[in-house]
């Protein structure tokens, strides 16, 4: 049977047999989409609607990609990473304020907290906690100078615990990772 086909351009290219037609499928000239027509059918159709359909090829689906290996690609790591270190603080989105450390002045060590280094935080908390007791015995001892000293070493403490949440809100709003153990943090964190 002869075959009517349509160029790119919209031409009316015909009539040929089935085997120019098969190599017009093989060399790409006619795709699914070419409009086709014979006199057995009412009107233009898709190739690959028609009878042709079993002239193209069947497409194989593509084997499953390889998964990475960690053997074969090198371990990179860039401020863009996913990758995060667990003994890092890392840069909240949107970056916490420095200005934040004045919620140490509640208790020492409630910024940590705030900022990640938790360990930190509790460690103020604990030692400004015992300072105050520690002193509060010393005011029902009657004993002044030791009162005022556990009053001093908690004024030490609060303001040692304003400077380093400053420091660490600096870093983070910076967007660099700070230590979670990290005390009075500068340029790059320390590593346990």
């Amino acid at each position: 049977m002869d075959w009517y086909y349509t160029t790119a351009s919209d031409e009316q290219v015909g009539p040929v047999d089935e085997s120019t037609i098969q190599g017009l499928i093989n060399n790409g000239t006619i795709s699914k989409v070419t409009p086709v027509w014979n006199e057995a059918l009412p009107e233009w159709i898709d190739a690959g609607g028609s009878v042709l359909a079993n002239l193209f090829p069947a497409v194989k689906a593509p084997p499953p990609r390889p998964k990475p290996s960690s053997a074969t690609q090198p371990a990179t790591q860039s401020a863009d990473s996913f990758t995060r270190d667990d003994s890092l603080v890392y840069s909240a989105n949107p970056p916490r304020s420095p200005h934040q450390a004045w919620l140490n002045i509640m208790a020492p060590g409630v910024a940590q907290i705030f900022f990640g280094k938790t360990k930190v935080g509790l460690i103020c908390m604990g030692a400004a906690q015992a300072l105050n007791a520690l002193g509060n015995f010393h005011v029902q001892q009657y004993n002044e100078t030791e009162a005022q000293l556990c009053g001093l070493l908690y004024l030490a403490l609060l303001v040692a615990s304003i400077v380093d949440a400053y420091m660490t809100g600096n870093r983070l709003s910076e967007g660099h990772p700070v230590g979670k153990k990290q005390v009075f943090p500068t340029r790059k964190p320390t590593l346990p």
